[in-house]
């Protein structure tokens, strides 16, 4: 387990409206926008302000800046084509580590929060568009690739959906777990 394990133990929640969910959009728009050149209406979505949202940060040790983030929704059964018989996937999105905390572990550290998350409301897959330099680095995590590349925001994406373990059931809620 190693480094993941530590760094999964200090994902937190950024509820809507708190110190850390501004931390984490400022840490999106320092990624995506500066250093990316995403368009800020691009970047910053009404999913941002959805209580169905589930937003998580591993906080730098300053505690007011975040070292990376990431947020999760639900999306409708056979969603971006995933099979219909995995149910509600979970569509892992925006995840971003600051520069000076990559290659430590956050990134994966928040893929296996949002794993564990996922599997605790019953969902059977994790769904992302990863950009294609990131392709590499989800499919070392379990992810699989499918369909044609497609731009969004001006960056190539991929398809890529995890199928969780087999003891998992089907989501019987549709909101986040609290937190």
């Amino acid at each position: 387990m190693g480094e993941r394990a530590v760094n999964v133990q200090r994902v937190v929640p950024a509820p809507i409206g708190t110190p850390l969910w501004h931390a984490a959009l400022s840490l999106r728009i320092d990624v995506f926008v500066v250093e990316q050149n995403v368009p800020i209406e691009l970047e910053r979505d009404d999913a941002d302000d959805d209580a169905r949202t589930r937003h998580l940060v591993i906080a730098a040790p300053d505690r007011a800046t975040a070292a990376a983030t990431v947020r999760w929704v639900i999306e409708p059964v056979g969603f971006a084509g995933i099979d219909p018989e995995l149910g509600a996937p979970v569509h892992l999105q925006r995840l971003a580590v600051a520069r000076t905390w990559r290659g430590q572990g956050l990134g994966a550290a928040l893929v296996d929060a949002v794993e564990q998350e996922a599997a605790a409301i019953g969902a059977l897959a994790v769904y992302l568009a990863a950009q294609r330099e990131a392709v590499a680095f989800y499919d070392r995590l379990g992810y699989r690739a499918y369909g044609e590349p497609f731009p969004e925001a001006g960056i190539e994406h991929r398809h890529m959906v995890r199928v969780l373990g087999p003891g998992a059931a089907r989501p019987r809620q549709v909101e986040p777990p609290p937190g």
